[in-house]
């Protein structure tokens, strides 16, 4: 009995883990969807060429951290006038997708 409450334990937690990969999945793409629309013209369309020195490599970047960043820029309380009207027309969700996006991507190697 105690086996058979392992496994169901285990098949219940290796499902819950497949779907959280699919609702992952599901936020890199519609995430890569909205980068090419807002992002790639200066952070490159997986985030790792950027148009200018001082823009930022996306790519491998924590989602956390690039969330934060967003909504920094949103709320005002980190300033670039680019940024700043990017990110006020992104909702939470997108957010969320474009941060699940370039913390997918491999980050970029300069050797």
């Amino acid at each position: 009995m105690r086996h058979l409450l392992n496994v169901s334990i285990w098949i219940v937690c290796l499902g819950t883990y497949s779907w959280l990969n699919v609702l992952a999945a599901d936020d890199e793409v519609s995430g890569a969807l909205k980068a090419r629309q807002a992002c790639q013209t200066c952070h490159g369309g997986q985030g790792r060429q950027t148009a200018q020195a001082e823009t930022p490599n996306l790519a491998g970047q924590s989602a956390a951290y690039l969330e934060k960043q967003l909504q920094a820029y949103r709320a005002g309380t980190r300033q670039n006038a680019l940024m700043q009207a990017v990110a006020e027309a992104l909702s939470d969700e997108e957010i969320s997708e474009l941060a699940a996006f370039y913390s997918s991507q491999r980050m970029a190697y300069c050797w």
